[in-house]
């Protein structure tokens, strides 16, 4: 639906565009082909990301797992991102940009529950899931002007991951039942020690998961150009990157005797983005 909304404003936009008669606005320099100069715009900018990750997850329902599990399909993070940008227009409502990002992608998850021991006694518990990875992001856009200022922009964008996803899991059990009692947590490689927490990286030989890399998707903005002088331009802008490529692959957890535990598939990860951009128009 955000993508219906995202294209029905790009095609309300066009149309009004090459109505050079326009009713609502009287016609200005905006709107002036005599005025219209061919510029390139090259721009810096920092922003915030905020992170929404998703997946399906498939128990075994001949082995017990805890309520503590459930919540762990969805998780949420806030983490920066900083970009460049070169901007060529083609008339005075069309352009194209360029815009390349160092782009850090956090999530976490915290919840409540309870899971079984080995003997299958359920002990309450307290469980905090934490991933941190990085990208590399090309993304190509067009660029619709509304008016002067306000502009739309959309376009595929594509990421490349910098380093591994590592993920840190912070269990706590609320009687203090060592950690190795409890058949997923062993597997994590908590053991005997009943360490407080253990991050798990992608780049790890025995590590069942493997990142994709490059990610692809649709990004969709819209943003507004504040003059700070003839040619320097302040830019906040809100863009959402709606991805279409997993995160990592799916995953199956196994025992000794290749019997599927638990399966994970279709792990999501897309971005509300908003930034604030210095422009510089040449």
């Amino acid at each position: 639906m955000k993508i219906i909304n995202v294209l029905f404003i790009i095609f309300f936009l066009i149309n009004i565009s090459f109505a050079r008669e326009d009713v609502l606005r009287p016609k200005g320099k905006f709107y002036h082909d005599d005025d219209y100069r061919r510029k390139i715009t090259l721009g810096v900018e920092a922003g915030l990301n905020y992170n929404m990750f998703n997946q399906n997850m498939t128990w075994n329902e001949l082995f017990l797992h805890g309520s503590i599990f459930d919540p762990l399909t969805t998780a949420q993070g806030v983490s920066p991102c900083i970009g460049a940008m070169i901007d060529v227009p083609l008339d005075n409502t069309f352009g194209i940009q360029l815009k390349l990002a160092y782009d850090v992608k956090n999530f976490s998850r915290s919840s409540t529950g309870s899971d079984y021991d080995l003997s299958g006694v359920a002990h309450d518990m307290i469980l905090e899931v934490s991933a941190k990875s990085a990208y590399f992001t090309i993304t190509p856009l067009l660029r619709i002007n509304a008016s002067e200022n306000l502009f739309f922009t959309i376009g595929p964008t594509i990421h490349t991951i910098v380093g591994p996803i590592e993920t840190t899991w912070k269990p706590e059990v609320s009687d203090g039942t060592s950690l190795n009692s409890f058949a997923y947590f062993n597997y994590l490689g908590f053991g005997a020690a009943s360490r407080g927490s253990v991050t798990l990286s992608t780049d790890d030989a025995n590590s069942i998961e493997k990142p994709n890399s490059p990610r692809i998707g649709l990004e969709g903005g819209i943003g507004y150009k504040f003059n700070l002088s003839s040619n320097v331009f302040l830019v906040p802008q809100v863009r959402l990157q709606l991805m279409f490529t997993p995160i990592t692959n799916d995953t199956e957890l196994v025992d000794i005797n290749d019997n599927t535990i638990l399966q994970t598939t279709d792990r999501m990860l897309s971005s509300l983005q908003l930034a604030l951009a210095l422009w510089f128009e040449f």
